[in-house]
């Protein structure tokens, strides 16, 4: 049947696309849909910043500190160095490992690398440059206190230095402490600085046979 030759029923039954009015009554709803949500793009940016533009530890990780009643942990430089040398190992950790800050109305705050922070808050001074890492993303407290509670308890656990790896890091050490690579990262002269530094006597660095 030719469309002038169909009946006027016959055009009420078919749909703009065609349908009958069977297939309109039955045919599911349309979904619009969505577009796909942008990814949030956290932008680290690595800056040379002053301790004294750093406004303390996020109250994230103090407040945590409080209620958990987490006692000061010490630091691992030892009393023998002298105050120099433990400057010049605290950059260059921190060039190695740079602070975690996060900005909010013009004021940094650290909420990562945070035993490290603190140790150079102890022994540089306030107008003294540090490396450190800005993050755009404003982190929440159950992203920021997880992170530092595994900053203080797992990576220690991991990455913990038994005495045999002790020994051989100073047998290296010991025949490379000229080299100007070695001074630069580790400004040590002596054993007993050494050991002090890792936290070992002087005599257990050497093997007995």
């Amino acid at each position: 049947m030719r469309l002038g030759e169909m009946k006027s029923e016959d055009i009420c039954s078919v749909g703009s696309k065609g349908e009958t009015n069977e297939q309109l009554v039955n045919a599911e709803p349309e979904i619009p849909r969505r577009e796909p949500r942008k990814a949030c793009i956290t932008q680290i940016q690595e800056i040379q910043v002053t301790l004294a533009d750093i406004n303390g530890v996020h109250p994230a990780i103090t407040e945590l500190e409080k209620e958990l009643f987490l006692p000061p942990l010490g630091f691992s430089l030892g009393l023998s160095l002298k105050s120099e040398q433990k400057m010049e190992i605290v950059q260059s950790a921190l060039r190695a490992m740079p602070a975690r800050l996060t900005k909010s109305h013009g004021k940094y705050r650290c909420i990562g690398n945070v035993r490290l922070y603190r140790l150079a808050v102890s022994c540089l001074a306030p107008s003294e440059e540090i490396s450190a890492l800005v993050t755009t993303s404003r982190d929440k407290r159950d992203v920021i206190q997880p992170n530092y509670l595994a900053e203080i308890y797992l990576l220690p656990a991991v990455l913990a230095l038994g005495l045999d790896d002790v020994r051989r890091l100073y047998e290296i050490w010991k025949n490379n402490k000229d080299n100007q690579l070695f001074k630069s990262v580790l400004p040590l002269r002596t054993k007993t600085a050494f050991a002090d530094a890792f936290r070992v006597s002087p005599a257990s660095l050497t093997k007995k046979s």
